[in-house]
């Protein structure tokens, strides 16, 4: 009696289809999270909390106040008076229009020159934020939030 063990290379057709299967999960996974705005939110929620960073450092670096202020739809970098309005590096406009869908609430924060934040212009020892400040960005059902540490001015 002559038994030859036969060696087969290559899938099944059962392997091949749940790989299919599996792909086609996770593309629908992907296709979801990118038409809900999630692309949009994560590139403004860095864009301002990168923005804000920038308002902090030039604040320590410089004798006069520095902050963001923001309407909801659009906002701006600012120096001494909220409405003296400067050019954000990179940026062509003064003020940064938010694309719909992404928005955030109204907020106004200045830095001092030791980088701590405050909620009013010109900031004194009196308005210093009590409490970590929080900014909502949010981009239809989806939100991120920014935390601007009280006294420290830490963003993580």
């Amino acid at each position: 009696m002559n038994l030859e063990l036969k060696t087969t290379y290559g899938f099944t057709l059962l392997e091949v289809i749940a790989v299919l299967i599996i792909i086609g999960l996770l593309a629908a996974v992907a296709v979801s999270r990118m038409g809900s705005g999630q692309g949009e939110l994560a590139k403004a929620t860095g864009s301002l909390k990168s923005h804000l960073h920038f308002a902090q450092g030039i604040a320590m670096n410089s004798n006069r106040s520095w902050g963001i202020s923001s309407t909801g739809s659009s906002y701006w970098l600012f120096s001494g008076d909220k409405d003296n309005k400067e050019l954000l590096p990179g940026e062509e406009d003064k003020t940064i229009t938010l694309s719909d869908p992404v928005s955030t609430g109204s907020f106004t924060v200045c830095f001092d020159e030791w980088g701590s934040p405050h909620d009013s212009v010109p900031p004194d020892n009196d308005t210093k934020i009590k409490n970590d400040m929080t900014i909502t960005v949010n981009a239809g059902s989806d939100s991120d939030t920014i935390i601007i540490t009280k006294e420290t001015g830490f963003i993580p």
